[in-house]
Formats: C-alpha cells, sequence, structure tokens
C-alpha cells in the first residue's frame, strides 16, 4: 500500500468529511473532527475556512479552541 501525501486527491474530501461532523451535543466526540479541521487548514485553507463556523461557534470551550487553531 503506498502512502498518501498532502496532494492526494483523497487526503482533502476526507478530512472535510470527517470535519463536517463535530457533534452539536459536548459528549467527547468532537476530538476526530477537530484534529481532522486543524490539518485541513494545513492542506486547503480555503475549506477549512468555510468549516470554522461550527468550531468556533460550538458550545465546548475545547472545540471552540481547535478552531481557532485552525484558523490561525
Amino acid at each position: 500500500m503506498r502512502a498518501l501525501n498532502a496532494s492526494s486527491s483523497i487526503v482533502s474530501p476526507l478530512r472535510i468529511s470527517i470535519a463536517r461532523r463535530v457533534p452539536a451535543a459536548d459528549d467527547g466526540g468532537w476530538h476526530a473532527a477537530a484534529h481532522a479541521l486543524v490539518s485541513l487548514a494545513r492542506l486547503d485553507t480555503a475549506r477549512a475556512r468555510a468549516l470554522l463556523p461550527a468550531f468556533l461557534d460550538h458550545q465546548n470551550f475545547f472545540v471552540r479552541t481547535y478552531g481557532v487553531r485552525a484558523a490561525a
């Protein structure tokens, strides 16, 4: 199996898919989506920027923190 790199056509859609799943509830299920958003911000700034409101307006402080990190 070959490794995927940042320019792979599958990396960005995968990260977008995960980042769109930030849960409304504060149940801890946000970790994967938050980390994916930060990674997506490094790979595709424009797409990450479009997803920021869900993170920056989240009820959980830590989710908002990852949103700020992705925005930086």
